[in-house]
């Protein structure tokens, strides 16, 4: 249908792509603003990452003897606990021993003398306060034999842990060459089919073989972490992620003293 340009008044459709043009040009100063917000924070986040060592982005687990991780945690709250309750069985024994302080006091009458300045010192049995000080020199040792049994446990138990995580990267390496051996298996019985001198079923057992090497190397490698995780704790350290690695191996580590001879053995 032929439009009529004769009638002044009437005007064309508005064409949709100069709507959208004229739309982007009244959000262009948003836009703008916008993209500049991004490129600031892009270049922010660009300069940190610049700035920042790589030590600090990639931090190296940092090799820890034996001897380090007894100590770490010997100083860890754990130890700090039993610490504290042994200096304050000390402080009882202090307190058990020192004497009652004196009383002063000052009194006004109507009498002459008006006023009255009383001073009185308490005196205590002597076999009270004896048995007060023995009973808190008493609890003194206690608290000093808890603290060093709670020594002897968090050694134990570091040295414990330490030697299981140094086992379990033993086990870990060998269960990687496991399956190195498991995947030439598998290429070798592969090449023997090919070949015609093996069925498919040795194709098929020697992959169940890797599958199950794979397997185990997967439980190794999570039973020593799990194992490097728990000796990160007894050092205080944080387990969300490794930041220790084992420097002594297990040549290397002290052979364990024997024990006390049982009567009657």
């Amino acid at each position: 249908m032929p439009l009529a340009l004769d009638n002044p008044e009437r005007t064309l459709p508005k064409p949709r792509w100069m709507w959208i043009a004229g739309s982007a040009s009244a959000r262009g100063p948003a836009l703008l603003r916008a993209l500049a917000a991004a490129l600031a924070v892009a270049l922010v986040v660009a300069l940190v990452v610049a700035l920042t060592p790589a030590a600090a982005l990639a931090q190296e687990p940092r090799p820890v003897t034996l001897g380090e991780a007894v100590a770490a945690a010997l100083a860890a709250p754990r130890i700090a606990a039993a610490r504290a309750d042994s200096a304050a069985a000390r402080a009882q024994v202090r307190v058990a021993r020192a004497f009652p302080n004196p009383n002063l006091a000052y009194d006004h009458s109507t009498a002459v003398p008006t006023s009255h300045l009383i001073g009185e010192q308490p005196l205590e049995y002597p076999w009270v306060r004896a048995a007060r000080i023995r009973a808190a020199a008493t609890g003194a040792s206690a608290a000093g034999y808890l603290l060093a049994a709670e020594r002897a446990a968090v050694r134990r138990d570091v040295e414990v842990t330490y030697v299981q995580a140094a086992a379990g990267r033993e086990i870990v390496s060998l269960s990687r060459r496991n399956v190195a051996e498991a995947e030439e298996l598998v290429r070798i019985a592969t090449a023997r089919r090919n070949a015609g001198d093996a069925a498919e079923l040795d194709v098929l057992l020697a992959r169940v073989a890797a599958a199950q090497a794979r397997n185990t190397y997967l439980t190794d490698s999570l039973t020593a972490m799990t194992s490097l995780l728990d000796l990160q704790t007894m050092m205080g350290l944080q387990a969300e992620r490794v930041e220790i690695a084992l420097a002594d191996s297990l040549d290397m580590l002290p052979a364990p003293a024997p024990g006390p001879a049982v009567p009657g053995a």
